[in-house]
This record gives structure tokens, C-alpha cells and sequence, in this order.
């Protein structure tokens, strides 16, 4: 439920978890940084909840993008990666 999420995490903008009903267990979320290893600890978190059990790839994005859009998203991630 992303309004639970949210209550804890209101840096979290939206998740897209469309594709875990079709066993594929890639997460797409939005947040909004505003601190260095914010989205680190928001993973952490996210990550020791049961809701995220079945998930084995979490892509953050900016808030500003739509989390609808997966071909977009995708893009966007392997574009913009920074491998550090």
C-alpha cells in the first residue's frame, strides 16, 4: 500500500509494481532527494519489509517522472546509470 509506504517514507513520490503480478519481480519508484544516501536508506527499508520479499531489482527514479510509462522508465534507467 503506497500510502503506508509513504506515511513512513514521504520521500517516496509513487511505485509501479505492475509487473510482480506477472512474476517478474522488477519494481519501478519515484522519490524526492534531498539528503546524500537518502534513496540507500529508503532501499534499506524498503527491502526488510515483507511486502518486498518477492522483489530482486528496485529501479529509483526522479519524482518528476511517469511511473506508468515502463518503456520510458526503462530508458530512462539504462541511460542514465551512474555506475558509481
Amino acid at each position: 500500500d503506497l500510502a503506508a509506504l509513504q506515511a513512513d517514507h514521504p520521500e517516496l513520490v509513487a511505485i509501479n509494481d505492475d509487473l510482480l503480478r506477472d512474476n517478474i519481480s522488477l519494481v519501478v519508484a519515484t522519490v524526492r532527494k534531498t539528503a546524500k544516501g537518502q534513496v540507500k536508506a529508503l532501499t534499506r527499508a524498503l527491502f526488510a519489509r515483507p511486502e518486498f520479499a518477492r522483489v530482486k531489482v528496485l529501479i529509483w527514479l526522479d519524482a518528476e517522472i511517469d511511473i506508468r510509462d515502463m518503456q520510458d522508465n526503462l530508458w530512462r534507467f539504462s541511460n542514465n546509470t551512474d555506475v558509481k
